[in-house]
């Protein structure tokens, strides 16, 4: 089955570190949820055995469709994770391209990561070589900044040793600007809707668009 077919019509969990743990994602699926996501996972931490990172890869038997997102800037590093989550039972795996803690940037992971495309091109071809069956996707913010806006420059990217291969990496979830409200605190801020069809319309992705769930 592919991964168009897994979000077609489908409620999905996106993941969210300290909050798509385990528990939280079977609550999930009792509501209805069919794609769920792991907590963030550092692909060197699995490395290391760190036994705390490997209870993040782990997958409940009643969810339907599960991937497992990683961070980490070593194209080994990454492949190797990426082997082992599908390996322990991972749908498809995904690329933090988002996240925008002090903590990991300034180890060039997450949102710092998007700043370095052709390194994302190459963690990218990488992980597509080292699966068998999973797709590989990828979670990225529309920039930096309000004026750093490279959303499409890190999508091209990706998505360029996937059409010179045959890989499959085949989504992308766009989010807004870490600089923007949203991005490090929960207050309403504008999803980008416009800007995600731009960006999977120009790299031909199957797109995801990502934002605050707010009232209407």
């Amino acid at each position: 089955m592919s991964i168009r077919t897994w979000l077609e019509g489908a409620v999905v969990v996106a993941p969210m570190t300290k909050g798509s743990n385990l528990p939280y994602r079977r609550l999930c699926v009792e509501f209805g949820a069919r794609v769920l996501v792991s907590e963030m996972v550092v692909a060197r931490r699995l490395k290391q055995k760190r036994r705390s990172e490997f209870a993040l890869i782990r997958r409940a038997p009643d969810e339907p469709v599960f991937g497992v997102q990683l961070a980490g800037t070593d194209p080994e590093e990454m492949a190797w994770a990426a082997a082992l989550a599908e390996a322990r039972g991972a749908d498809f795996v995904d690329v933090n391209l988002g996240c925008p803690i002090d903590h990991f940037t300034r180890k060039g992971m997450g949102a710092a990561l998007a700043r370095q495309p052709k390194r994302v091109g190459r963690i990218v071809a990488a992980m597509a070589a080292a699966v068998s069956r999973a797709p590989i996707t990828v979670k990225v913010r529309l920039g930096w900044n309000d004026r750093d806006r490279n959303v499409l420059d890190a999508s091209t990217a990706a998505r360029r040793p996937c059409s010179s291969t045959g890989a499959r990496a085949t989504r992308a979830t766009v989010r807004p600007p870490t600089g923007t409200p949203s991005a490090r605190w929960p207050r309403p801020c504008p999803s980008p809707w416009s800007a995600t069809a731009t960006c999977c319309g120009r790299t031909r992705w199957t797109r995801r668009g990502g934002g605050p769930a707010v009232p209407a």
